[in-house]
Formats: structure tokens, sequence, C-alpha cells
């Protein structure tokens, strides 16, 4: 396995452009990381850090305008999450310390 430097590649102010940058990074093979979101002076960016040999690829491919249909499913609302119901005790929630 080779290791890299984590290299900065932008910064995120919301979690929409987060997942964006995700997504269209991915398919081209690059892996990425995030780091944050960062509260330093009243700042909540999310840093997006790349390897340092694929920052240049990289800086190209957010470059590009975002297709529609990855900004569509970045806007998507995700569902809370509703704990299974347990058939035993036949209610939701955890059933460790509930006796």
């Amino acid at each position: 396995m080779d290791y890299t430097w984590k290299t900065l590649l932008c910064d995120c102010v919301t979690s929409e452009q987060v997942l964006q940058v995700f997504e269209l990074l991915g398919p081209a093979g690059i892996e990425a990381w995030s780091s944050g979101p960062s509260s330093y002076f009243g700042s909540q960016t999310a840093r997006i850090l790349v390897a340092a040999d694929q920052l240049e690829k990289a800086k190209q491919i957010i470059a590009r305008p975002i297709p529609q249909d990855i900004a569509d499913r970045s806007r998507e609302k995700v569902e809370d999450f509703e704990p299974p119901t347990c058939p035993k005790m036949r209610r939701g929630g955890s059933a460790v310390g509930e006796y």
C-alpha cells in the first residue's frame, strides 16, 4: 500500500456541497476525506482533502459544473431513522437496559 499526504482541495459551507464533491470525485477514482465541520472563529466549514498526487486532477473535476443528477441527489431529504420494533417487547427503541 502506498501512503501519500492528504492535501486540502476545498472548503465546503454546506453538507450538500460536501456530498456533491464526493459524488464528483468517486467515479473518477479519487479518494477524498472530509475533516470538519470546524468551528474556528465561528466558521462552520468542512474541509475536503485528497491525496497530494491527485490534487490537480481533483481541482479540474470540481471546477466543472455540477451535473443535474448529482445536484438533485444532494438535495434529497433523507428520512429520519426509525428504530425497528422489538417483536418480544412490542415497542421501538433499544432493549438494552429496558426490561
